[in-house]
């Protein structure tokens, strides 16, 4: 997320590839929308951009909590 702040601050274009950004939104935003981009997905849950069909979101909460392990 930062390198696309810095990227878009410097006029630059970042794409992160999909399977990275959908690995992060299963770690850190459990709750975020499935079937959609990863990558438009993840700026729409840090509410750096809209998300088709979605209202952008002005709060926004990261999990970071261990995945709980099952014996």
């Amino acid at each position: 997320m930062h390198t696309h702040d810095l990227a878009r601050g410097l006029g630059l274009d970042w794409d992160p590839p999909a399977e990275i950004c959908a690995r992060v939104l299963n770690r850190l935003f459990p709750d975020a929308p499935r079937g959609t981009e990863p990558w438009a997905t993840l700026l729409w849950v840090t509410g750096r951009a809209e998300l088709p069909g979605r209202p952008r979101l002005t709060r926004w909460r990261w999990y970071n909590e261990p995945p709980s392990q099952t014996p």
